[in-house]
């Protein structure tokens, strides 16, 4: 049996993923360890885009704080990897709605049918008895059935 690290490295797509992901934890996890313990809970490590690392806090206060530690943060973020050349903090309440997900009317978040069928695909692509294969064709399959069946066929595009 393959662990679900040899399945996701067996995808072209998600094996370029693999390496952002980890990236990700890591920087999340200087991040904590770097922090007072009052902010580790409220700032978290986004994105990094354009050797920029995107740092979102619950709330002004945080990011306030946040960027009296942006120097030396900067600096570890650096030592584990030089791409960084910058940080960036942003607001994110933490119970903020996403302006992207809409709800079916059942209450469950909505997947577009394209995406449920990239995921169909990518499921039947695994072994057949990989359980990791078993619960992406049960959602995949579900969400097809479930957005044929109430009328809801996508996520709204936002061009709105």
């Amino acid at each position: 049996m393959r662990s679900p690290e040899q399945l996701l490295r067996s995808s072209e797509i998600t094996a370029r993923l693999l390496p952002r992901a980890r990236a990700l934890i890591r920087l999340n996890q200087t991040l904590r360890d770097t922090l007072p313990d009052s902010l580790t809970h409220q700032a978290w490590v986004a994105n990094i885009r354009c050797q920029t690392v995107i740092i979102y806090a619950n709330n002004a206060a945080v990011a306030t704080k946040l960027r009296q530690f942006n120097e030396r943060l900067l600096d570890i973020f650096t030592s584990i990897s030089g791409e960084y050349k910058q940080i960036e903090i942003k607001v994110q309440p933490v119970n903020a709605p996403s302006p992207q997900l809409r709800i079916f009317p059942e209450g469950k978040p909505a997947m577009s049918l394209a995406s449920a069928e990239k995921l169909l695909a990518f499921a039947r692509a695994m072994p057949e008895d990989s359980p990791l294969a078993t619960t992406l064709r049960s959602l995949a399959e579900r969400h097809l059935a479930g957005g044929k069946a109430t009328g809801e066929n996508s996520l709204e595009s936002d061009s709105s």
